[in-house]
């Protein structure tokens, strides 16, 4: 339980949960002291209205556990504010169990990496957030997927995808973007290359992973074909993605089992 006068700006902290968070149970000049916690107190005495908020508290010792707090205002019969009273809620299980349906919903039911969905909304959040440095997206599609299906089954093709799916994202990098986005096609947002010569040193060690899977006593083998943009100014995920696709149609079309990258810049575009 939280208790704050306003006019003594002395925080008191209450119940047995409170000996976790704070060794001292009454905080003296607590708006003035550095803690993130003072931001939601000051939100309210900002507003004089009912806040309500979950943080990830860090606990006195190191854990860190999520809580509900709620804090409202207390007037006079002048109608002065002069305390905030409220409470904080254990929530961590309540927490996690949110988390796990989260990423449960962003991952691609076959291979288990991000979908569609959550490829756009990461790239999405990554290219809005970011400045003008360079960034790449490629586009990777499984060579002669359909006559694997169609010789070997759907079940086949499906552990192929998986075992596809299991390779790339070791190649990937867990600082990029990488997921499922078609049937057999996956991405890939490179969030910090140095330039092309790197997203091309990229490309071909994907295309030397050994993408092959044993089936029925018999070892199936494909390719893949990459299309990929470097682009090193402002964009968005559909601009990305339209350039990608060109830079593939153009392996697709061809000997496929390759890569083909587009460089675009301020003052040129080149590929």
């Amino acid at each position: 339980f939280i208790e704050y006068n306003i006019k003594t700006d002395t925080l008191v902290l209450m119940g047995g949960g409170a000996k976790l968070l704070s060794e001292e149970m009454i905080i003296k000049d607590y708006l003035k002291s550095n803690v993130s916690s003072n931001r939601l107190m000051a939100k309210v005495l900002e507003k004089l209205e009912e806040c309500e908020t979950d943080e990830l508290v860090v606990f006195r010792d190191g854990t860190k556990r999520w809580l509900k707090i709620n804090l409202q205002p207390v007037t006079n019969d002048l109608d002065e504010p002069i305390y905030i009273i409220g409470k904080a809620i254990d929530i961590q299980a309540e927490k996690e169990k949110q988390l796990l349906w989260r990423n449960l919903a962003q991952r691609d039911s076959l291979t288990k990496i991000y979908n569609s969905a959550a490829c756009r909304e990461k790239s999405e959040k990554f290219l809005l957030d970011r400045d003008d440095t360079i960034v790449a997206m490629l586009i990777i599609d499984i060579d002669n997927f359909k006559e694997i299906n169609d010789n070997y089954g759907h079940l086949c093709g499906d552990n192929l995808l998986q075992k596809i799916a299991e390779l790339l994202a070791n190649k990937s990098g867990s600082n990029n973007i990488f997921g499922r986005v078609g049937g057999d096609e996956f991405l890939v947002l490179v969030k910090y290359p140095q330039g092309i010569e790197e997203v091309k040193n990229y490309c071909q060690r994907m295309l030397d992973a050994a993408l092959q899977v044993e089936y029925q006593g018999k070892v199936i083998k494909t390719s893949i074909s990459i299309g990929g943009v470097v682009f090193d100014g402002k964009t968005d995920y559909d601009g990305l993605y339209k350039l990608a696709d060109q830079a593939l149609y153009k392996v697709k079309n061809s000997d496929r089992n390759n890569y083909h990258i587009i460089e675009v810049n301020t003052e040129n575009t080149s590929s």
